[in-house]
């Protein structure tokens, strides 16, 4: 079988790689940032509600990547894969390119680079990475991947090199109802717990911030509505209700801003904002797109304050480790969720 290159080593690329090194597949994790170190071989533990995994696991930086054919897995956040395509191409390498992120349009950058066999995935897990190569991670149900380019026959293939009992993987032909479903809950979520910086469990406590909750999932059922996405409102709602339901954990999104780093949000309710006005006659998304753009000048800020002096920050840092960018379709009070 072709080997397995994933690109990002937060809990979703950490998971899937030792899941997958147990399963006996050829893995080599990417790591996207340099901060994130030049190890050549990680052992990685991963806890699944009391059950333990672990597996030594083939490392490299991004600019140490070498001409492979194989899959080419992404699951670092969405705001590298222009840089991540760049990689690829000029390592050569050649492959399937399997997207595991959030937000809307995050395949364009490999569209636009001309990548032929691409393909979407939407991951109904929970997880968190609480230590350097030390992660907690649930599947609450089988991911799903379709088709961006390429064929159906190759995605057979790839749900076959990819499942593993942990972390399974199935087909669906709705992948771009799958992705909007999840962008809208993340609309809500990634922006408007971090502009009130509280946890995930807002929501389900107070009946204003869910009325705006509410306010920003009609806005953006409505852009899904003109681009032929048809979503249940009361559906969206009632997700949003059981993610928060009992629920104190803060949202990645808030987390990245506290700890200095670059945010999702322009895949989210900026990219919700870009599709409206394109349309003809265009949409208006006040609050998504205020919402969004409050995030964006905050993380900058937050970016800023960390560069000009290590010393300060816009607020204490989290007391656990960096979250994935993985979103659950349920919640659990002892867990950290993100979306």
């Amino acid at each position: 079988m072709k080997p397995v290159l994933i690109f990002g080593g937060g809990a979703v690329g950490m998971a899937l790689a030792v899941h997958l090194v147990n399963s006996g597949r050829e893995v080599r994790l990417v790591r996207t940032s340099g901060a994130d170190g030049f190890e050549t071989n990680l052992e990685v533990s991963v806890e699944d509600f009391g059950t333990s995994y672990t597996a030594n696991v083939p490392c490299l930086p991004i600019k140490e990547l070498k001409k492979t054919k194989g899959l080419l897995v992404v699951t670092a956040k969405a705001f590298a894969n222009a840089e991540i395509s760049k990689a690829i191409l000029r390592s050569r390498s050649i492959g399937s390119v399997i997207l595991l992120q959030n937000g809307l349009a995050v395949e364009r950058p490999f569209i636009e680079a001309g990548f032929q066999d691409i393909y979407r995935g939407v991951l109904y897990v929970t997880g968190e990475r609480v230590a350097a190569n030390r992660v907690s991670f649930h599947a609450v149900k089988p991911s799903v991947i379709g088709v961006v380019k390429g064929s159906h026959d190759c995605l057979q293939k790839i749900l076959s090199s990819l499942t593993t009992t942990p972390f399974p993987f199935e087909k669906t032909d709705a992948i771009e109802t799958a992705v909007w479903k999840k962008a809208v809950v993340n609309c809500a979520f990634n922006s408007l717990c971090p502009v009130l910086d509280v946890n995930n469990g807002v929501f389900a406590r107070d009946g204003e911030a869910l009325a705006l909750a509410m306010e920003v999932i009609g806005e953006c059922l409505e852009v899904a509505e003109r681009v032929g996405i048809s979503l249940n409102k009361a559906t969206i709602v009632d997700q949003i209700l059981q993610i928060s339901s009992g629920s104190n954990h803060f949202i990645s999104t808030l987390q990245d801003i506290r700890n200095g780093r670059p945010t999702e949000i322009d895949c989210l309710n900026l990219e919700v904002a870009r599709i409206a006005a394109s349309l003809d006659p265009e949409i208006r998304v006040p609050r998504t797109e205020l919402l969004g753009r409050l995030i964006s000048l905050k993380s900058r800020i937050a970016r800023q304050v960390k560069c000009d002096d290590p010393v300060l920050s816009i607020a204490p840092p989290m007391n656990r480790g960096t979250l994935a960018n993985e979103s659950p379709i349920l919640a659990t009070q002892h867990r950290n969720t993100t979306f």
